[in-house]
């Protein structure tokens, strides 16, 4: 088949290196893609064609990121449809698989205008963007109106690819997406790259050093957190629940790998309970990361439910579950109630507000537990390599 792949996130961003590059490349080993995405640094940019040079299945076409105006955005916006309907129509190609919100924007208005070659749309959902939007800016008249314009979405659309297994459920009584019609829908949660983050990997010399460099003693407890932070990741109930972890293992240390440390310290030093000494806050590049993930004992995954979340699949999780991580998390996001349980992964999931008794026992649990092998050999169902032939699944679903 012959796909073009359209997205506002660059291939050169996190995102992109994380969750879209891995599978193009795995499934341009049965397709041929044509890739248009927003890209932000020229320089990475010049660096990936080079990656791409020696594979023929994939054609990139890197758009730059606009300014921040709204003719900026316009423009880019002209640039992706032009380049995407030039596309199609010299080569003919079979689907249009749009990533995220903005993606679809522009793929609808693609498939309108080549309608006579009779490609597929494929709407890859991350999330309900448009909800997520109005759980916090709460304008009703341009909610209204975006979603009469989703619904067409969902309507022109001839296949759907989403996180969750709620999401799924959304869409089908929402908008009456079945099945057991013509449209299919493919349930693709986050996934993580599991040669990368891989505990084998790790020489216990290499975590030795770490442990010296962050000032960490071999016994310590090591909570840890991944990721950005900031209103939706919950960082006073994080707070609360290492308060209480460390009212039972004085030896506690939270350790922190984020973009965001000023806010962390921010937050952490509006909070008496505790001192600097209680923290470690690093920032790292991602070929660090699996590293910094062998020293947690623990790590949290907090993220403030809303009905926008039940679609949501943290990366994070898969990462960490590779690495032998056990991960507590909060309810209301996503399909984590049924992913993370005690007897799979030595995880769990809790309610909202925090309960001391509630966290008190899953650390006994944790303790009593102490081989965690298991954990990565689990959850095998979250590696790149079933993520991708999921995808492949979801372009053939289109044409059966």
């Amino acid at each position: 088949m012959k796909i073009i792949y359209i997205t506002h996130d660059g291939l050169t961003d996190h995102i992109g290196q994380s969750q879209i590059l891995p599978y193009i490349v795995d499934t341009s080993l049965e397709h041929d893609f044509w890739v248009i995405s927003v890209e932000k640094n020229i320089n990475d940019v010049k660096m990936l064609r080079e990656t791409f040079s020696h594979n023929k299945n994939i054609h990139w076409t890197p758009i730059r990121y606009p300014s921040s105006s709204i003719f900026g955005f316009f423009l880019e916006s002209i640039k992706m449809i032009y380049t995407s309907v030039k596309i199609v129509i010299n080569n003919k190609v079979d689907i249009i698989h749009c990533r995220c919100y903005p993606g679809i924007f522009i793929g609808v208005v693609v498939k309108i205008l080549t309608f006579f070659v009779g490609t597929r749309l494929l709407f890859d959902i991350r999330d309900f963007w448009l909800d997520s939007r109005i759980d916090t800016r709460k304008n009703k008249f341009i909610y209204r109106f975006l979603k009469l314009f989703e619904k067409f979405i969902y309507r022109i659309s001839d296949g759907y690819v989403i996180l969750t297994e709620n999401a799924k459920k959304h869409i089908q009584t929402k908008y009456g997406v079945s099945e057991n019609g013509k449209k299919s829908i493919t349930v693709i949660p986050c996934c993580a790259d599991f040669e990368h983050f891989n505990p084998n990997r790790i020489k216990d010399s290499d975590k030795s050093d770490l442990r010296n460099k962050l000032n960490l003693n071999n016994n310590d407890f090591v909570l840890g957190y991944l990721g950005s932070l900031g209103p939706d990741y919950l960082i006073n109930e994080m707070l609360d629940v290492f308060y209480i972890i460390k009212s039972l293992k004085n030896n506690s240390v939270f350790l922190m790998v984020t973009n965001t440390v000023e806010y962390a310290r921010k937050k952490i030093q509006e909070d008496p309970r505790f001192t600097n000494d209680d923290f470690r806050i690093i920032c790292s590049d991602r070929s660090m990361v699996p590293s910094y993930i062998s020293l947690f004992n623990l790590s949290l995954v907090f993220i403030r439910p809303a009905f926008s979340k039940s679609g949501c699949s943290p990366t994070k999780v898969a990462e960490l579950l590779s690495m032998n991580v056990p991960v507590l998390a909060n309810e209301g996001v996503g399909d984590l109630n049924s992913l993370l349980s005690m007897p799979k992964n030595s995880s769990t999931v809790i309610s909202l507000p925090i309960d001391e008794h509630e966290i008190k026992s899953f650390i006994e649990f944790i303790d009593r537990n102490s081989e965690k092998a298991f954990i990565r050999n689990n959850s095998k169902d979250l590696t790149l390599q079933n993520g991708a032939r999921l995808y492949l699944r979801a372009y053939n679903s289109l044409y059966d």
